[in-house]
Parts: C-alpha cells; sequence; structure tokens
C-alpha cells in the first residue's frame, strides 16, 4: 500500500496519512492529553473527544500554562499503566513545553483525523501495542522445548481463581498448556494434585517452531501478549484474566492463523458450515 505524506509531529512514533488521505497512527495510543487554549478548532473537536471515551481512549484535558502537560503524562504512567509512548499530546506549545521523552505531539490542527483514526481503529478490534519497557514486562524469544516449562510460568496470569501458564497459543509439544483452579485438587494422598481446567487459549494450527515467535507478559497491564507463526499462518494475540471479574478471561487473536480450534469449518451436503468456528 503506498504511503502518503507525513503529518508533522515533533518526536515519537510518526503519524502518516494513507492514499485516501486518512489520517492513521504510527503507534497504539491509549490515552489523549489535550491542552486547552484559546484556539476555537478545540471546541469543534469536542465530539472526537467524546467517542475517545466511549471507544476506551483516556482523555485528560489540561490548561496551556507551566508544566500541566507534564504531570498528566506522569499521572497516567503512575495511575492507570499508560506510558508515555501509548500518549497523544495535542496542542500548539511553541516554546518546548516540557515533556516526557516518547510522547507524541500534534497540532489542534491536525489532531482530527488522527483522532476521528484513533476510533475507528478501536472499532476494528485493533490490538495493543507490545510494550518495550525491560523494567516492565517479561519477554520470551523463540522456542526451546528444553526451557518451555520455565518460560511458560514465568508469563502466567491469574486472577486469584484462574492461573493460566504463557503456553504457546497453538499446537506445541512442549508446552504444558496448563489452567489451573485455585483450591480445587483431584485425587488423593500422594497423587493429589491441582485441578486442571479447559485451556481457553488454544487456537487451531501447530506451531512453527523454526519462525520467530515472541511472547511478552506486560506487568503493569497484566497482558499477555503473542506473536508466532502456526501451520495456518502468522498470528498476534494478546490475552488477559480479569482481576475484578476473577473466572472471566479473554482472548483476541488476528491475523491468518488467528483460528479457532475445530477448523477448518465441518461441512454439510458438500457446503462449509460455520460449526467449529
Amino acid at each position: 500500500m503506498e504511503e502518503g505524506p507525513e503529518v508533522p509531529v515533533q518526536h515519537g512514533d510518526v503519524v502518516k496519512t494513507g492514499p485516501r488521505g486518512e489520517a492513521r497512527p504510527g503507534g497504539s495510543f491509549q490515552a489523549v492529553v489535550v491542552v486547552v487554549g484559546p484556539d476555537p478548532m478545540l471546541a469543534r473537536s469536542h465530539a472526537r473527544l467524546a467517542a475517545l471515551g466511549a471507544a476506551g481512549i483516556q482523555v485528560v484535558m489540561v490548561p496551556a500554562h507551566g508544566s500541566a502537560a507534564g504531570r498528566a503524562v506522569a499521572a497516567l504512567w503512575r495511575m492507570a499503566g499508560v506510558r508515555p509512548a501509548e500518549v497523544l499530546l495535542v496542542d500548539d506549545c511553541e516554546d518546548g513545553c516540557p515533556i516526557d521523552a516518547g510522547v507524541t505531539r500534534t497540532t489542534l490542527a491536525q489532531a482530527p483525523p488522527i483522532l476521528a483514526e484513533l476510533v475507528r481503529s478501536r472499532g476494528r478490534g485493533a490490538l495493543p501495542a507490545v510494550p518495550d519497557d525491560a523494567a516492565w514486562t517479561i519477554e520470551i524469544l523463540g522456542a526451546e522445548p528444553d526451557q518451555e516449562r520455565v518460560r511458560d510460568s514465568w508469563l502466567t496470569i491469574a486472577d486469584g481463581v484462574i492461573g493460566t501458564v504463557g503456553s504457546p497459543l497453538c499446537a506445541y509439544p512442549a508446552a504444558r498448556r496448563d489452567v489451573i483452579a485455585a483450591n480445587a485438587y483431584v485425587g488423593r494422598g500422594p497423587t493429589t494434585d491441582l485441578l486442571r481446567v479447559p485451556d481457553w487459549t488454544r487456537l487451531a494450527g501447530t506451531l512453527l517452531a523454526d519462525r520467530p515467535v515472541r511472547r511478552v507478559l506486560d506487568l503493569r497491564t497484566g497482558l499477555q501478549h503473542h506473536i508466532l507463526t502456526s501451520t495456518l499462518g502468522e498470528l498476534q494475540a494478546v490475552a488477559l484474566a480479569c482481576r475484578t471479574t476473577p473466572g472471566v478471561a479473554g482472548l483476541r487473536a488476528i491475523g491468518p492463523g488467528a483460528r479457532a480450534p475445530g477448523w477448518p469449518p465441518r461441512t454439510w451436503a458438500g457446503r462449509a458450515s460455520s460449526l467449529g468456528r
């Protein structure tokens, strides 16, 4: 796809426009900090700001003086786990307002199409960006059968009731794929073991261990990121365990390899069925 001209930003992820002129961010923003000033364009963007909130993107409005924007970015990181690289700053500061490194900055004039694309990307089910902060992540690269039992335990996500190890999402002989319930046991005496419950992370296909495999556990948000290739194709996925509602978990996968177990669909009378999808 042909790239369009770049929209000016001061630093951080580059924001570009597509061939039809639509703006699209080069990164995945989780929050937007708007510096409130006298520019009338801000009033016209209020509807877009409301749409951001409805799409789950945090919106913070700060006064146009001092270090308010910098304090807002720091508060988002400290209280909500939103990294500076996941913040879009919208303002027309011409005197170099102090701001954290990694924050993407754009102007009020350029903001509306970018904000609109953020809402559209959420509507398309875009995945959160894989974090690259070594201080707050555990990253596993490649597939090593002899080390898998250690590696998948490092990537475990749990909600206080159900714990799920971070095995690759498709078939892999070295993977344990354990999903364990707390305070529930099977067997008696020396054979007692924790109860295993159905594996909710299993996708169709078999892992191609000779292709790049990347698993990242975000210690700040609790998200478990997967990037791999199976016999059905490449896929990227995010898994989570809901701490506020124990027992509830979620998995979203995109890409050609993102197929549920039972793929391809079963057929009846020579026609494809949606069963098994």
